[in-house]
């Protein structure tokens, strides 16, 4: 498979500009990054910034209070609790412009169901945002080339490229619309801020080696 051509983003950034004035339905709503920092580092309260409405779904409850002390329900945020494999049974109700799942299909036993489930929700015309982790990161590539050390969180179960994620999407009907690599959010210390500028002008260059895989699909017509 030919690759597209990609820009280099801020994952959070390239996201949330895709949410902007659209009913939101956010998968795994709740993650580590929240926990670690807070309503800056939250993808789902940056997205209830712009958008029209916002509804999250999340497995952990423990996670899910943790958000809510800074991010409580109103009127144009709810949240639901369970598998994103089966949104129905979630309580999750409506139809959405934008189905966003950042950092989770990684994370399933059955990633088929959540997208087959996902899209039941979605709006014709909608589009369902994924990010992950990528297959062809370079910097994973080289820490198993170096130090034969595969830095993977344990609860992943997979990783993805751009032709594997095409695949599995169009096995439900999607047809990719849109590809990026990025970086994720980091507490902004004097490393970090190093890294960037040494690895965001690199990276822009090669964006194919980015870390983090973007995409966004429509339902083909």
């Amino acid at each position: 498979m030919k690759l597209p051509k990609l820009k280099y983003v801020y994952e959070q950034q390239w996201l949330v500009e895709r949410c902007v004035g659209k009913r939101v339905l956010h998968l795994g709503c709740a993650g580590d990054a929240t926990l670690r920092g807070g309503i800056n580092a939250s993808l789902h309260a940056q997205v209830h910034k712009v958008a029209k409405s916002l509804s999250g779904v999340e497995l952990s409850e423990s996670s899910l209070t943790e958000l809510k002390t800074f991010l409580p329900e109103d009127m144009t945020n709810k949240y639901f609790t369970g598998d994103v494999q089966d949104l129905e049974s979630c309580g999750v109700v409506g139809r959405f412009d934008v189905i966003l799942a950042g950092s989770i299909i990684e994370h399933l036993s059955n990633a088929g169901s959540m997208i087959r489930s996902a899209r039941s929700f979605l709006e014709k015309g909608g589009i369902m945002l994924i990010s992950t982790p990528h297959t062809w990161g370079v910097l994973e590539f080289l820490r198993v080339a170096m130090k034969k050390v595969e830095a993977v969180h344990p609860e992943h179960t997979c990783w993805y490229s751009i032709p594997t994620l095409s695949h599995l999407m169009a096995r439900y009907g999607f047809v990719p619309v849109e590809w990026a690599t990025g970086y994720g959010w980091q507490q902004e210390t004097v490393r970090w801020k190093l890294q960037k500028s040494i690895g965001i002008p690199v990276f822009k260059l090669l964006p194919h080696l980015g870390g983090s895989l973007l995409a966004a699909f429509r339902v083909e017509e």
